[in-house]
């Protein structure tokens, strides 16, 4: 079911949803290992226990909470419509049947968000405070490449899949606020 460009689209989505997936699952593999003991209890590596933790990588010596965060920041990028890796998602919504893509909006795209959610405020909360202002400029680049993209638009399909790019810049703007009110906006939002 779609339209002409399915395949391509289907496979742009599922590359781009395994990428995102591979980078979550070595962000937690890093934890895993990073933790002493080795565990994957969020509330046993709660309270900053994993920004003192540091790794061994090509004989250099690495804190662990930056790549980690990176990890999972990226794989946030590669799972979420966050520009510039938005293309899959705009391709899906162009080619793909409707009932796919409301189970691709409404389903995937908040589950990464909350999974970036639970671990990085939890996790790490000094890396979130560090990179609150670039978490809010990825996300006004969102709203407004997304708002400009949406203006062009010609079919109702295009116009919803680039507000919804749109709308994902505003919940990066949330989760870089670091407000306990934009949090819970954010939260309603991915809802």
């Amino acid at each position: 079911f779609g339209g002409e460009g399915r395949e391509r689209a289907a496979f742009h989505g599922i590359i781009s949803a395994a990428i995102g997936n591979a980078l979550f699952f070595m962000a937690l593999i890093l934890i895993y290992y990073a933790s002493q003991p080795h565990t994957f209890s969020i509330t046993a590596l709660t309270e900053g226990k994993l920004s003192a933790q540091t790794l061994r990588l090509f004989g250099v010596e690495m804190s662990v909470a930056p790549i980690a965060f990176g990890l999972i920041g990226v794989g946030l990028a590669f799972r979420a419509p966050i520009w510039p890796l938005h293309r899959w998602f705009i391709s899906l919504a162009e080619e793909a049947a409707p009932a796919t893509l409301v189970a691709v909006s409404s389903i995937s795209i908040p589950v990464a968000i909350y999974v970036f959610l639970r671990l990085s405020y939890v996790l790490f909360p000094e890396m979130v405070l560090q990179l609150a202002s670039p978490i809010v400029v990825i996300g006004i680049i969102n709203i407004v490449m997304g708002a400009i993209c949406a203006a062009a638009q010609r079919g109702l399909r295009g116009l919803l899949a680039f507000t919804c790019v749109s709308e994902l810049g505003l919940v990066l703007v949330g989760i870089g606020s670091v407000n306990s009110t934009a949090l819970l906006g954010v939260v309603y939002q991915i809802m």
